[in-house]
């Protein structure tokens, strides 16, 4: 029997920041002691090219860190005002609302 030798490298590098979204907003989730059933809307603010590959995985980011909804945006002014942010990169950041 053979090895399966495929890799996607490109791929695994979108799973592992879509997971790095989650690991930073369940965080901040925890540290304001907020439970999995206090659902949130987060919006993730990305330069205009980062977003396609994000964009099929908004269920999954979704799902994992308990949100009603995600949003991917690159204009910080379709953000609602009360959110917190939590910083992923320099060039990412998650704007969370607490409904």
């Amino acid at each position: 029997m053979e090895d399966y030798t495929f890799r996607d490298e490109t791929l695994e590098g979108i799973i592992n920041f879509a997971m790095d979204i989650v690991k930073a907003v369940r965080s901040s989730r925890a540290e304001r002691e907020l439970t999995p059933k206090t659902k949130a809307d987060f919006f993730v603010l990305l330069p205009e090219e980062e977003l396609p590959p994000l964009l099929d995985l908004c269920g999954f980011m979704g799902c994992l860190a308990y949100a009603n909804n995600v949003t991917l945006t690159s204009e910080k002014s379709s953000i609602p005002e009360n959110c917190y942010s939590v910083t992923i990169t320099p060039t990412c950041t998650v704007f969370v609302q607490i409904n």
